[in-house]
């Protein structure tokens, strides 16, 4: 999702608002059981956010930071900036 999930709806029945406004909790336990995937939340770091349950990987690639993508399954990260460098890494999802 581009911004976050109310943990409690069903996927099909989120509203807008949660969907492209809200930001990353400190926990996103999605009732699915499925790790959330999102973005909206900045991580002026340039690494991807973990916190039980989802995975944000807003790292800034609209200003000055990392444009990521991620294997879901593998955990692994690529990212690439502006300036053509690019790295790797793997997040560990936190339980």
């Amino acid at each position: 999702v581009h911004a976050s999930v109310l943990p409690e709806y069903d996927m099909d029945a989120q509203p807008d608002y949660a969907l492209l406004w809200e930001f990353l909790p400190d926990a996103m336990r999605h009732h699915s059981g499925k790790t959330v995937v999102c973005g909206h939340t900045s991580q002026k770091s340039g690494v991807p956010k973990v916190v039980p349950g989802a995975v944000c990987i807003d790292t800034r690639a609209f200003s000055t930071g990392w444009l990521t993508c991620l294997d879901v399954h593998e955990g692994r990260y690529w990212q690439a900036d502006m300036r053509g460098n690019r790295r790797e890494g793997r997040v560990d999802y936190a339980e």
